[in-house]
């Protein structure tokens, strides 16, 4: 049987763990055990980003004063002009801090990071229209790709073809059509075997170099931590990606801060790899 028919087996019998140990038996994780990964309050949510998640876990939640990364998004009904301003001010605020996000086009150069949709994973695959521009994108690429508890393993696979054609793709941030798992929503709401799977999947198809993101905002903590032994290679809260997909009244699955962050990368086995921050081009 060829690991394509394997894999897809795996996934069509849920069978997460036999998925993993494949993952990792075709040396998929890389040489080394790290983990990129960003504890929340090393993280700035400015525009729209600031007030769609509504964290939860912490009661006294402060602005971190020297953030590594600054997310900025388009408040709603927000004019480009008066977005782009936004864009450079953050910009010049913190000129050290890696700023990622998604806007109009006019906003992009200043970018370190530009978050685009890629699609969602069901039955099928279905392609968002915006990710024929994804050529013109000069930085660093992240990727999110939607997925719902019917995914399927050949939909999956055209995922990651469409993937595959852009040429500055740095990392995927797979989230689940339902987030969190406090109210579980008929359709929406994934088991966390299907998590699993998705992220094993992932990091089977793509390149060693194109960072999986499991989203503890998303999954929660405690998945999130086990998904490093299933192909994730990155970890973060609520961000850009999360920004995009969910309205704001999702509230976040949990709030990670970096004591708890680096602690739980200890308790998995696995190395903590800073989120080091860089300007448009560099890389980190």
């Amino acid at each position: 049987m060829s690991q394509s028919e394997q894999w897809k087996n795996l996934f069509r019998e849920q069978d997460s763990t036999r998925l993993a140990l494949l993952v990792r038996d075709t040396g998929a994780f890389g040489p080394d055990k790290a983990v990129r990964a960003l504890g929340d309050d090393k993280m700035l949510l400015l525009g729209g980003a600031s007030h769609a998640a509504r964290l939860s876990k912490r009661s006294s939640q402060r602005e971190p004063s020297e953030p590594l990364c600054v997310v900025v998004t388009p408040e709603e009904e927000q004019q480009d002009s008066e977005f782009l301003e936004a864009v450079k001010q953050a910009r010049a605020e913190f000129p050290e801090a890696e700023l990622a996000g998604f806007g109009p086009k006019s906003c992009w150069p200043l970018l370190d990071r530009l978050v685009m949709r890629v699609g969602e994973v069901g039955k099928d695959f279905t392609l968002d229209s915006q990710w024929d521009s994804q050529n013109q994108v000069a930085q660093k690429l992240s990727a999110v790709l939607v997925y719902s508890p019917e995914a399927s393993p050949e939909a999956l696979e055209k995922a990651c073809e469409a993937l595959l054609r852009a040429k500055n793709l740095h990392g995927v941030v797979a989230l689940p059509l339902g987030a969190g798992d406090r109210i579980p929503l008929p359709g929406l709401t994934t088991a966390g075997t299907v998590d699993m799977m998705i992220l094993s999947a992932l990091r089977l198809l793509l390149p060693q170099e194109i960072k999986v993101r499991a989203s503890w905002a998303a999954l929660g903590w405690k998945v999130a931590q086990l998904a490093v032994m299933y192909g994730a290679n990155e970890l973060a809260g609520w961000s850009a990606a999360e920004t995009a997909v969910y309205s704001g009244r999702v509230r976040a699955a949990a709030r990670v801060e970096e004591d708890e962050l680096l602690q739980g990368m200890a308790e998995a086995g696995w190395r903590r790899t800073p989120w080091i921050p860089g300007k448009v081009g560099v890389e980190l």
